[in-house]
């Protein structure tokens, strides 16, 4: 990931956000995606401008290669990171807590799962594990949610809230402007409207 900070307000030079903005997208290549945070205003508002920029990279996936927070929706039924946190705290709290405790790995085997459309055998392979262990994984998620794998209300609301998690907690973007950009994204965040220019 590349952070940038940007000057965009009244002081800073005519165009130099979005002059900044297009010159990172030259050097790092097509594929890249850029989010922009809301402004960053004070420095103690780094990490969430960080996670706003994140969240816009999110609907950059599905949208125009550069977004910003306040347009960004990368989950349908969820518009803003305080919606995602509840839903992620309300569906998969009791399995983050269980996992925390036990040293299990209920969350990511539920995320495999998903991800092998709920193959029990592709599933396993992907996690190194016997089949029959990924059963007793997803038994274990349907009895701590309470939601059942086998009903489409509840596995809606599982994935929604797996993808959420996986959208505001994503350490997967690029660490080098010079790396070839494949998902990577550039979060940049807004610095227009700090106070000490």
């Amino acid at each position: 990931m590349l952070l940038l900070l940007l000057e965009d307000g009244a002081d800073a030079p005519q165009g130099g956000a979005s002059l900044a903005m297009n010159l990172v997208l030259e050097r790092l290549g097509q594929g890249c995606l850029v989010g922009v945070s809301n402004p960053l205003e004070d420095p103690a508002r780094m990490s969430v401008a960080a996670s706003e920029a994140l969240w816009a990279i999110a609907s950059a996936n599905s949208g125009p290669p550069t977004m910003r927070y306040e347009d960004a929706s990368p989950l349908p039924a969820l518009h803003s990171q305080e919606e995602a946190h509840a839903l992620i705290s309300r569906v998969l709290g009791p399995l983050i807590e269980y996992d925390d405790a036990n040293g299990t790995d209920l969350v990511p085997s539920l995320s495999a799962f998903f991800a092998t459309q709920r193959s029990w055998q592709r599933c396993a392979d992907i996690l190194h594990v016997h089949r029959q262990t990924v059963i007793y994984r997803m038994r274990r998620v349907e009895q701590i949610s309470g939601r059942a794998l086998s009903e489409t209300e509840d596995i809606s609301i599982l994935w929604l809230a797996l993808r959420a998690h996986e959208i505001l907690y994503a350490h997967v973007l690029s660490t080098s402007a010079t790396q070839e950009c494949r998902e990577p994204g550039v979060a940049l965040v807004d610095e227009s409207a700090r106070s000490d220019h």
